[in-house]
């Protein structure tokens, strides 16, 4: 377990708190800092939740309020005091603009009898998870216990970046030894360390001295809207347009041919931009895009469906796909059924160099037995 702290916190604990329980301290405000390593929803200016029973199994049953609340006087952390046990909404916590102002470093002493029951905690998480391995979690998970990053190498590709991305890098690269799992409740998807790692550092990453590779569904979001669409009262005709358009023909490349332009890389990411930003994942807008209108145009039961699902909360399209794309993933991690090592990054799985035809065979054979279609698979190694 990695403690953070900074001059600013060490000149305030010094002098007020009984130092016997300095790292329990320090460990509420490592779990501040880090969370959105763990979850990159959340930027270091968030409220990010805090489950105050969680941090008492982690660190003391009877004293964990009071430190949270003495952390909080001394003007270390602060609270937006909103909880709600039906919505199961955890009070949300932040450091303070003060210790921000500060550069962070790891001390060199630590508390091992804390260290210790920390890790019996999260290791009776994880084994949670092994354990009940109906639905491939578990698996991955296991793997993920072999998985190692070469801090050295990783921490020279940092030197470009800006502040904010760089520190969340370094967080990533300091704590991949310390596993974590979480199961996203909403969408089903399984973070660890390696999904909320910088993409750059994973040419660093080797399972048992093996190097890695990654299978890739490509345009994975639209296939699986397509998928989604299935479920729904779709015209069959319009139903196998949209198909052939983002399984055969390329979407992007429809698009530019309707809009009569040469695709560019920049067009692309124009293209991207419009239907992930605006027709997929954007609140709805009377005023529509171009893109937009061609898209209206050419599948209108679809973009109404579309937009019928986002009525209420825009974000309900967001996570109907992530389901989705959950839902099939760890189907083929399950029928890849633990003959080689096995990652996952969302859409995509990772497995060792020379086991890649068997993630390629398995994504094909689950997209065509279940749904008839053959998306394209890329194959690419992390180097």
């Amino acid at each position: 377990m990695k403690f953070y702290t900074n001059t600013y916190i060490d000149n305030i604990l010094n002098n007020t708190i009984d130092g016997k329980y300095l790292f329990h301290y320090l460990f509420i405000i490592t779990y501040i800092r880090t969370y959105r390593f763990k979850d990159r929803r959340y930027s270091k200016d968030d409220f990010v939740p805090v489950n105050i029973k969680t941090l008492r199994k982690l660190i003391s049953h009877d004293h964990t309020i009071q430190f949270v609340k003495e952390l909080i006087d001394l003007g270390l952390i602060e609270t937006n005091n909103i909880f709600s046990r039906k919505k199961h909404i955890s009070t949300g916590y932040r450091l303070s603009k003060e210790v921000l102002n500060y550069k962070f470093y790891i001390p060199e002493e630590t508390d091992e009898k804390l260290n210790n029951k920390i890790k019996r905690v999260y290791d009776k998480l994880k084994l949670k998870v092994i354990e009940d391995d109906s639905t491939g979690y578990g698996y991955v998970t296991e793997c993920m216990e072999d998985l190692v990053i070469d801090k050295e190498l990783a921490y020279t590709e940092l030197t470009h970046l800006d502040e904010d991305t760089k520190e969340v890098a370094e967080l990533a690269i300091d704590n991949f030894e310390d596993k974590f799992c979480t199961v996203d409740k909403t969408g089903n998807r399984l973070h660890n360390n390696l999904t909320n790692l910088y993409s750059p550092l994973r040419k660093h990453l080797s399972y048992k001295g093996e190097k890695l590779v990654q299978g890739d569904i490509r345009n994975s979001q639209l296939i699986f809207l397509y998928l989604l669409m299935r479920e729904c009262s779709i015209d069959d005709e319009e139903l196998d347009k949209f198909r052939d358009v983002v399984c055969d023909y390329g979407f992007y490349e429809f698009f530019a041919e309707k809009m009569g332009v040469n695709l560019t890389e920049e067009l692309r990411k124009e293209f991207k931009i419009n239907i992930f930003e605006k027709l997929l994942f954007g609140s709805n807008k009377t005023e529509l895009s171009e893109t937009e209108e061609i898209f209206k145009r050419e599948f209108p039961s679809i973009f109404y469906v579309i937009r019928s699902i986002k009525t209420h909360n825009y974000k309900d399209l967001s996570i109907m796909l992530q389901r989705k794309e959950s839902q099939f993933i760890f189907s083929c991690v399950r029928r890849l059924d633990k003959s080689i090592p096995l990652f996952t990054i969302h859409d995509s799985i990772v497995t060792t160099v020379g086991n890649e035809q068997k993630v390629f065979n398995a994504l094909i054979l689950e997209f065509y037995t279940n749904f008839g279609i053959k998306p394209k698979i890329k194959i690419e190694k992390f180097a």
